[in-house]
């Protein structure tokens, strides 16, 4: 009898599990639709700590060209640097949201937007979900572009970070205001995103379209967070070799030289 109740004990359990397991999937679309509004409505105030309470504490993101984004404190900081480059609105639209128990996958297609409303990057990802008293959290957001690769032979796709810089204003003196870190990301083969940090704590970031021809670069900054910058055109010389890169440009008057390495 003793052996009986043991096997039982073991047994039940088991069917437990095997019986969820083969349960069908349920249509949770209107949740998860409801999840999303909130994700995007706080994304738009640009919080990114509460950004990252929405996911689950040991979540991961999976962003194109990227490597893996791991827990809510660095997941916070990807959003972050996100935002400080001048994300200004992310658009979610569920195609299909199946959930399995405590578990749930999300399909869907997403839009990013910086300053004017403008479209700066739309895809396709895929959510799972994880429902944690009661509330479904992101636990693994993956996502890719739908722009097109970069082509062979576009020798600014990467990111890269600052080593040296030289500012000269325009009555010849050199501009002590100097940042101390600055990286680029090239999202594709028109597009790219700066971010500054000064030493006096100040941040600057922009998103701009460009076209390289030669050394001959052309810009069109699409946003700026400096007031009057954004929509301006501008023309300057780069020129990259190897895993170098050199940058100049001149703003009304304002000289920039500033040379970079690539970090990937």
């Amino acid at each position: 009898m003793k052996n009986s109740r043991t096997v039982l004990a073991f047994i039940f359990p088991v069917c437990l599990i095997l019986s969820s397991c083969t349960q069908g999937p349920t249509d949770i679309s209107s949740e998860i639709k409801e999840a999303n509004k909130a994700f995007t409505e706080t994304f738009s105030i640009g919080d990114a700590n509460a950004l990252a309470q929405y996911y689950t504490s040991n979540a991961k993101l999976y962003p194109s060209n990227s490597e893996i984004i791991e827990g809510r404190e660095a997941i916070e900081e990807y959003w972050n640097v996100a935002i400080n480059m001048g994300v200004k609105k992310v658009l979610l639209e569920t195609i299909t949201a199946d959930s399995y128990g405590n578990f749930a996958i999300e399909e869907g297609i997403y839009k990013l937007f910086v300053e004017g409303n403008i479209l700066i990057d739309k895809g396709k990802y895929i959510v799972s979900w994880k429902k944690e008293n009661g509330q479904w959290k992101l636990h693994q957001d993956i996502w890719n572009t739908n722009n097109p690769p970069p082509p062979a032979g576009t020798i600014l796709n990467g990111t890269w970070e600052i080593v040296s810089y030289e500012y000269t204003l325009p009555n010849g003196q050199p501009d002590n205001n100097v940042h101390i870190k600055n990286a680029i990301r090239v999202y594709n083969n028109s597009h790219f995103s700066v971010f500054y940090k000064y030493k006096n704590g100040k941040t600057e970031a922009c998103v701009s379209m460009y076209s390289l021809d030669g050394t001959s670069i052309s810009l069109k900054l699409l946003y700026h967070s400096t007031p009057g910058m954004a929509g301006k055109e501008l023309i300057g010389k780069t020129f990259v070799e190897g895993n170098k890169m050199t940058h100049q440009m001149e703003i009304d008057g304002y000289k920039i030289i500033e040379k970079y390495k690539r970090i990937d």
